[in-house]
C-alpha cells in the first residue's frame, strides 16, 4: 500500500528550534501501516549519463555492502555533474536478517522506478531506508523531506495513551543517541496504564550523524513532530536521519537485536 494513495495534509509548522519546516501528515484508514513512502528531492536537470553510470553502480553495490552492519553509505565519479552520494540503513532489528538485505534489493527497484532521472532521492519501507543525491549530506542531519504518518483509529483513552506514547519514545531516542550505543537504535514496550494495553515503539538514527546530532535530530525534531499523532494507536515519524515509530502490535525482531 503505497502512502500517495491518500489525500496528504500539508502543514507548515515551527519546530522547537525555531525554524521553519515543511512536514506532511499523511492519516492511512486500516491498522496496518503503509508498506513504502518516497520522496523525489530534484528535477530531471542536467541528469547526465555520467551521473546516471555512476548511481547505478552505487546503487548495485548496496545490497552486498550492508551486510552485516545493516548501514553502508558511499560515493562514486569525480566530475561536479557526474558524482553521485548514496546511503542506506536497514531496521536496527532486522540487521543479521534477510530481511535486511531483501528490503535493500527492494528499496533499489522501488528508487529508481518511482523517481526516474531525477538527481535526488529518498524512499522509506517497514524494514529500510535508502537515499541518493548529486550533493554530499553525510553527517547531517537532513529532515527534509519528513514525514508524519498515523492511523485514522483513536486510542480508547487519547490522554494516557499520548502520555505513554510520549514518554516510550523519548526514553528510546535518549537510548538510541546515547554514546554507548553503536547502532544508534533502541525498541521497547510500555503498558498504557489506564487501559493497561501495550505500546511498542522504536527509534533510530543514521548512523553516518555523531551521536550529539542523532540526539538533536531525534529529541528536537522527531519527538515534537510526532506528538500530533501520539493520540492515535500508531504512528511514525520519517526522514533522512531519524525516524520513529510506535504501534499498538509487536513487530520488533526480540531475537535478532544487535
Amino acid at each position: 500500500m503505497d502512502y500517495h494513495c491518500f489525500l496528504p495534509i500539508l502543514m507548515i509548522i515551527f519546530s522547537s528550534s525555531s525554524h521553519l519546516i515543511q512536514t506532511q501528515h499523511f492519516p492511512f484508514p486500516d491498522d496496518d501501516s503503509p508498506d513504502y513512502d518516497y520522496d523525489c528531492l530534484s528535477t530531471f536537470y542536467n541528469y547526465t549519463q555520467g551521473f546516471a553510470d555512476n548511481l547505478h553502480n552505487l546503487l548495485s553495490s548496496l545490497s552486498s555492502n550492508i551486510y552485516p552492519t545493516g548501514f553502508w553509505n558511499g560515493s562514486s565519479g569525480l566530475g561536479p555533474d557526474d558524482q553521485a552520494y548514496a546511503l542506506a540503513y536497514c531496521r536496527g532489528d532486522l540487521i543479521l536478517t534477510p530481511r535486511c538485505s531483501s528490503c535493500i534489493k527492494t528499496g533499489i527497484r522501488g528508487i529508481t522506478q518511482s523517481c526516474p532521472n531525477n538527481r535526488a532521492a529518498m524512499i522509506w519501507y517497514n524494514d529500510c531506508c535508502l537515499m541518493y543525491s548529486d550533493t554530499y549530506f553525510f553527517g547531517q542531519i537532513n529532515t527534509n523531506p519528513e514525514r508524519v504518518v498515523w492511523n485514522i483509529e483513536l486510542a480508547s483513552n487519547e490522554t494516557a495513551h499520548t502520555a505513554a506514547v510520549m514518554g516510550l519514545l523519548s526514553n528510546l531516542s535518549i537510548n538510541a543517541s546515547d554514546t554507548s550505543n553503536e547502532y544508534m537504535y533502541a525498541g521497547g514496550d510500555v503498558f498504557e496504564p489506564v487501559e493497561n494495553v501495550p505500546i511498542f515503539g522504536t527509534a533510530q538514527c543514521s548512523r553516518d550523524l555523531s551521536h550529539d546530532d542523532c540526539k538533536k535530530c531525534l529529541v528536537d525534531y522527531a519527538i515534537p513532530e510526532i506528538q500530533i499523532a501520539a493520540g492515535r494507536v500508531n504512528g511514525r515519524f520519517l526522514s533522512g536521519s531519524c525516524i520513529l515509530r510506535f504501534e499498538n502490535h509487536t513487530f520488533i525482531n526480540d531475537h535478532r537485536r544487535p
